[in-house]
């Protein structure tokens, strides 16, 4: 492995990570050219700092500021948090897990009144979902992926792959393609109802594997049809975290509130639970 003489300071040193989210966006597209297809680059970046940081953060999964896409995953070491029992495998692992859609226990939406809450206020109670066996607590239960964890995923991925094919079959609208993947789409529909079927009945990895045949079906009948249909390459889509425009919003505290809300990493609360011996 490479070391970088100083990546944070003085040259990509900002208040606001932009040199070096620029770094990593420069860096992670010259790699993928060589990355073989079907394979997957999770970009990590390790920093062993000499002296402790005022914020006491031990790692980020960092998402591109405007769309909540994700984008690396960062783990910082220091002398405090070395004493206090971290290092950088435990965080690392943690932050992938955000950044492959594992939120922690403790966060949740509730979708029937969409309200995004956390553990604070009507929903102090949920904190007690940090006693789970997965990566995303933080009282330190499990240093390995789970089938909580897969459980998870699966259930993140079924979602996207229904709202990705709708996606698809409005381009197929928009193109004047509907007979051409209407087929495709009445077998997707169909293969969507076993899908939520098995997802009630909890068996998450057989409801995603449903949902992929059916976005499978409904893009390859697209693509077919002459729709223009290109793959997602989310890393040529980074462009910096402080472009103006939308941004998902964010909040500073665990407090319930309406709509989809992205919450803190941790409060000082939570940071106390997080070192407790």
């Amino acid at each position: 492995m490479l070391e970088e003489e100083d990546l944070c300071a003085p040259e990509y040193q900002d208040p606001f990570f932009e040199r070096l989210f620029q770094f990593g966006v420069n860096e992670l597209r010259g790699e993928y050219p060589s990355v073989p297809q079907g394979r997957y680059l999770l970009p990590i970046y390790a920093f062993n700092a000499a002296e402790d940081e005022e914020s006491g953060l031990l790692g980020i999964a960092l998402d591109d500021n405007q769309t909540g896409t994700q984008s690396f995953v960062y783990s910082f070491l220091s002398p405090g948090s070395i004493a206090a029992g971290f290092g950088l495998t435990d965080t690392t692992v943690h932050e992938v897990g955000h950044h492959l859609s594992l939120s922690h226990p403790h966060d949740g939406y509730d979708s029937e009144q969409d309200i995004s809450y956390g553990p604070d206020g009507p929903f102090r109670f949920v904190d007690t979902g940090d006693e789970s066996q997965t990566v995303m607590t933080y009282n330190s239960l499990a240093v390995t992926f789970g089938q909580f964890n897969l459980d998870a995923q699966y259930r993140s991925l079924t979602s996207a792959y229904l709202n990705n094919t709708n996606a698809v079959l409005e381009l197929a609208r928009r193109a004047g393609k509907v007979n051409e993947v209407r087929s495709a789409a009445q077998s997707a529909d169909a293969g969507f109802v076993q899908a939520k079927a098995r997802y009630d009945a909890r068996s998450y990895f057989e409801a995603a594997g449903l949902a992929h045949g059916g976005y499978r079906a409904v893009l390859n009948a697209a693509l077919s049809a002459g729709v223009d249909v290109q793959p997602y390459r989310w890393y040529e889509n980074l462009n910096g975290l402080s472009a103006q425009g939308r941004k998902p919003r964010k909040s500073r505290t665990f407090l319930p509130q309406p709509g989809a809300v992205i919450f803190p990493e941790e409060t000082r609360e939570q940071r106390l639970k997080r070192l407790s011996p």
